[in-house]
């Protein structure tokens, strides 16, 4: 029952972890949880509180592992393939041997056997603190993707090496041949294994799918459930569990040949779970790590370890920075120059960033307490305990460089790349919007829900038409859309003579298109949409006072512009064809098969204005609702949702 409490205390911690990091940003979350376990284990109920190392990696690193595999692109791992093994295999052992002797001068009573096996714990960077990094600096994506996969690789490195100077310090002879063939059996067997599980997972979900069984909640607990087995498997056979399981992650991504609105209900729901599950075990795990902490504090003040408190405390810093040292060389030597060309950053900051993100974590400091107390000849493993102090001294040290002093040398700003991430998100929300609208039309309010779902749709396809363009291409918007213009007007002045629309009416509407050349693309997304919404009420009912009564006047005006300018785009399609042709030619038959749908449908019976009314304001209830689950995943920021529901408060307002 303890345990349970225990388990139930850190993850509020967690939770509250986040809310503090919330409120306060300057305190990343990983140290405020740090903080927190540290707390956490002074209560006299978590004294005895431990996980086995096994239950450990089960538990907490497998699934951690997996939704890395999720989120890994196959093409970069492949295209990284002799990089990975650079840093997760080479850097590692390099690491270690340069290291190590530096530890044994500074203290001699730990040999150098025992300082090579500290290292071949301390050396691999921890894939849970690496994937904690980006939330709270700007890395190069690349280079971050490179990192992750080091970081998966890379432990299979320090489980050899670590096994291999266990071996050593117990007397065992060592064949460097032997070395290699055990490091190969235990990442292709992980391969293999994961491999397996994936496509026999993925069979099983196509063949639920395929017979009609499409159960979220059923496709989703396979997802969580499957995976174990790769990871239980290998351990079993005795291969790497990690590699497994982040393979069987890999293959996850492709269980659907093709995308339909049930295979995205699916793919987003198995997402939500496992988002929810990797954000619990992060967080848990960096609780779990500040619990060992006071304990650590302890012994380094206690008279066990044979040395000053201060050579340790001075240990700690000589070893990180000689690790830090060995990693920034080797990167500014091998580094690819695809990772951060793209960037614009010079290969120095590109190895110093590498060099900073890579950080240690829980994951590292469980290899260090899987050295044993006794070695396979009997004898005790020697200063173990000075050995751990020191190796949590590291593991703290390199927490803080990667999370406090990082963010402040390569802090989070709005690049190009967030810029177009959240115009992705604007975009996913005006399309979820009309969506929803069409979804909850009936037979009576069609007519309406249509309309205010098309300039949803509308205001989606403008976001969609400014997303990264260079300035060559802006130019070419701007010039097109002066020639809409012209062509609107010369439209209606055609109409005006043939008798379609009086003089009065043709003079009004010239005005309010001629109003469009001056406008720029510039414009802010949502100013635009906002101005728009004004606009277009405005325009409506001076249409009807102008028409005296003739209700479809405006739509059929409209109507005959969009087929005048479609007319005139595909002749001018044939001059100068581009992307920017073809997508306003099709923003412009969308534009006329809803006002055609307007016109024609329900014998063509006029707009009810209470009930276009009732559905705008549900359209921006629906919109509220979607910017606030963007905020919960983290894709907007509370500053960006802030502003969005603003402005959404200021439309309601004038709707009253």
């Amino acid at each position: 029952m303890e345990f349970l409490v225990v388990m139930l205390i850190i993850v509020l911690a967690v939770v509250l972890a986040d809310v503090i990091a919330h409120f306060i940003p300057a305190i990343p979350a990983p140290i405020m949880q740090i903080a927190l376990g540290a707390a956490i284990s002074f209560l006299p109920i978590a004294h005895h509180f431990e996980i086995e190392h096994h239950y450990f990696h089960l538990m907490f690193i497998a699934p951690l592992a997996y939704f890395g595999g999720m989120e890994t692109s196959r093409k970069q791992l492949w295209k990284n393939k002799w990089a990975i093994a650079n840093f997760a295999i080479l850097l590692i052992v390099i690491t270690g041997f340069a290291v190590a002797p530096i530890i044994h001068g500074f203290i001699p009573m730990i040999a150098l056997t025992a300082s090579i096996t500290l290292m071949a714990a301390l050396g691999p960077t921890d894939h849970v603190a690496v994937d904690t990094v980006e939330k709270h600096s700007h890395i190069p994506h690349k280079l971050m993707e490179l990192l992750k996969n080091e970081s998966v690789f890379g432990e299979v490195t320090a489980i050899i090496f670590l096994q291999t100077c266990l071996g050593v310090a117990g007397g065992e002879h060592i064949n460097a041949g032997h070395v290699t063939l055990e490091f190969i059996r235990l990442l292709l067997g992980g391969i293999a294994v994961g491999l397996a599980i994936g496509f026999a997972k993925l069979l099983i979900v196509r063949l639920l799918y395929t017979n009609g069984i499409k159960h979220t909640a059923l496709h989703t607990l396979i997802g969580v459930v499957l995976p174990f087995f790769a990871y239980i498997l290998s351990e079993h056979i005795e291969v790497s569990g990690i590699v497994a399981i982040f393979v069987a992650g890999l293959i996850s991504t492709m269980e659907f040949r093709k995308e339909t609105s049930d295979t995205k209900r699916l793919e987003e729901g198995s997402e939500h779970v496992w988002g929810f599950l990797a954000y619990t075990l992060d967080g848990f795990i960096f609780v779990m790590l500040g619990m060992f902490v006071p304990h650590i504090i302890e012994h380094l003040f206690s008279h066990h370890l044979e040395v000053s408190p201060g050579l340790v405390i001075a240990m700690v810093f000589i070893v990180m920075g000689a690790i830090l040292a060995v990693r920034f060389f080797w990167s500014l030597l091998t580094l690819p120059k695809r990772t951060y060309k793209d960037d614009g950053i010079t290969r120095s900051r590109a190895a110093a960033l590498f060099t900073m993100s890579g950080a240690r974590g829980a994951i590292t400091w469980a290899s260090v307490e899987s050295i044993p107390v006794i070695l396979a000849n009997g004898l005790e493993f020697p200063h173990r305990e000075l050995i751990m102090t020191i190796a949590m001294g590291v593991i703290i040290l390199s927490v803080i460089i990667s999370y406090v002093v990082l963010p402040i040398i390569a802090p989070k700003h709005d690049t190009v790349e967030k810029q177009e991430e959240f115009k992705k998100v604007q975009m996913g929300i005006f399309a979820a919007v009309a969506d929803a609208l069409v979804a909850e039309s009936t037979v009576k309010n069609r007519e309406e829900s249509n309309l205010i779902a098309y300039r949803y749709r509308d205001r989606a396809d403008d976001i969609q038409m400014t997303m990264k363009r260079d300035s060559a291409v802006n130019d070419e918007i701007n010039v097109l859309n002066r020639k809409i213009v012209d062509w609107k007007i010369e439209n209606l002045e055609n109409m005006e003579k043939e008798g379609t629309i009086t003089r009065e009416e043709a003079d009004y509407y010239i005005k309010s298109v001629d109003k469009e050349r001056r406008k720029k693309i510039s414009r802010g997304v949502t100013g635009t949409a906002i101005a728009g919404f004004f606009n277009s009420r405005k325009l409506a009912r001076e249409a009807d006072k102008i028409s005296h009564g003739k209700d479809d006047v405006f739509l059929r005006s409209s109507k005959a512009n969009a087929e005048y300018v479609l007319e005139k785009l595909e002749e001018y399609k044939k001059i100068d064809s581009s992307e920017v042709v073809d997508a306003t030619i099709q923003k412009y038959q969308y534009y006329l098969s809803n006002i055609n749908q307007n016109i024609d449908k329900n014998d063509g019976l006029p707009i009810d204005e209470d009930e276009l009314a009732r559905i705008e304001r549900r359209a921006l209830q629906i919109e509220t609702g979607l910017i606030q689950d963007e905020y919960e995943k983290g894709n907007l920021s509370f500053t960006e949702s802030k502003a969005m529901k603003s402005d959404l408060a200021m439309l309601a307002s004038h709707m009253v």
